[in-house]
């Protein structure tokens, strides 16, 4: 038991530790880069501040020693319910899943109904969500504060009969229900991203064909060059809606991956299907997936958020990649080569 915890103890710490790194450079280039202010990064922001957070506090809990035997006072069950128990820990992994929803949402809306956008989401709105998402981790976890105490000095979870039914309705709130609506979200956005692109390609090919035939007059070709210039434009919006929602994606599979084990193991322990060894190789292996979830994204934006990198080497006084360089100038010899006016033979 004493390596189990031991083994537990380290790997919440190189959890923590990374995990308080990784999202303090992410806050960093968010706040520092003028270009990565924009709503959807804000949301990214928040997130990597509650996971921060959640970092902090696995560092603090693994690593500072707590009073044996527990003093039977006030301090020593605030101590037992509130630190030893993880209440805190568990309300900044749930808030850290709404406010995954509420980034979801935010490109649900952008992609799929982008012109009611402008009106759903603003700063203030914004702001909002992230206030209601803190109102709902507390809310959900406050239970959390009520199984655990400290007993003969000692803090222990408590067998209570509403665990049967709190406890399956809490797991259904705080996990099933947020995954279930951004599996759709993520549904509908990949469908309206294909049909964009099925859009913009025709749309392509029949400038194209224009282009290529001699004698154009001055006023067609211009009105060439310039539809030929938008429908640029538009298929390089598209490439970093594309990105962005890949990236999100990519997020969400690990928070499912990291998530699911320990509340699929919880919800069939609060129906009474199965019983919990607290010691064991599962509970183990499903509670440090779930505190790695703390630590993880800051480490996909790094590898396949196009413009949290570009953000980066601009912080660090790097220059741009020169993929996005051959994007702009490709983007920009396609317009003048579209407006160029062919004399008649």
């Amino acid at each position: 038991m004493a390596d189990v915890l031991l083994i537990l103890r380290v790997c919440r710490t190189i959890i923590g530790v990374v995990g308080v790194l990784g999202n303090c450079l992410v806050i960093v280039v968010i706040c520092r880069v003028h270009f990565m202010h924009t709503l959807t990064n804000a949301f990214i922001c928040h997130q990597a501040v509650i996971d921060l957070l959640g970092s902090l506090l696995l560092v603090l809990q693994n690593n500072i020693p707590v009073p044996v035997p527990l003093p039977e006072t006030t301090a020593g069950e605030v101590l037992c319910r509130m630190w030893i128990g993880d209440a805190l820990l568990w309300v900044m992994f749930v808030t850290s899943t709404f406010s995954l929803l509420n980034l979801t949402l935010e490109r649900y809306v952008a992609i799929v109904y982008p012109f009611k956008f402008q009106a759903l989401f603003s700063k203030k709105s914004g702001a909002v969500m992230m206030i209601v998402v803190w109102l709902i981790g507390l809310l959900l976890k406050s239970y959390s504060f009520l199984i655990y105490s400290n007993i003969d000095g000692k803090c222990k979870f408590l067998q209570l009969e509403a665990s049967k039914v709190i406890g399956p309705l809490l797991i259904c709130l705080q996990y099933f229900a947020p995954a279930c609506i951004m599996i759709f979200c993520y549904t509908h956005i990949t469908i309206t991203l294909k049909r964009s692109a099925k859009q913009i390609g025709p749309l392509t090919a029949t400038i194209s064909n224009h282009n290529g035939v001699e004698g154009s007059h001055n006023l067609a070709a211009s009105a060439m060059g310039q539809s030929r210039l938008g429908n640029e434009q538009q298929d390089s919006l598209l490439r970093a809606r594309r990105n962005t929602f890949k990236t999100l994606f990519i997020v969400f599979v690990t928070f499912l991956i990291c998530w699911s084990p320990s509340q699929f193991t919880f919800f069939l322990f609060n129906v009474g299907l199965i019983k919990i060894d607290y010691d064991g190789p599962l509970m183990v292996t499903s509670t440090i997936l779930v505190a790695s979830n703390c630590c993880i994204n800051p480490i996909i934006y790094s590898f396949k958020y196009r413009q949290f990198r570009r953000a980066l080497r601009k912080l660090i006084g790097r220059p741009e990649a020169t993929e996005d360089a051959m994007i702009t100038m490709s983007t920009a010899q396609t317009a003048i080569s579209a407006v160029r006016v062919e004399k008649p033979s």
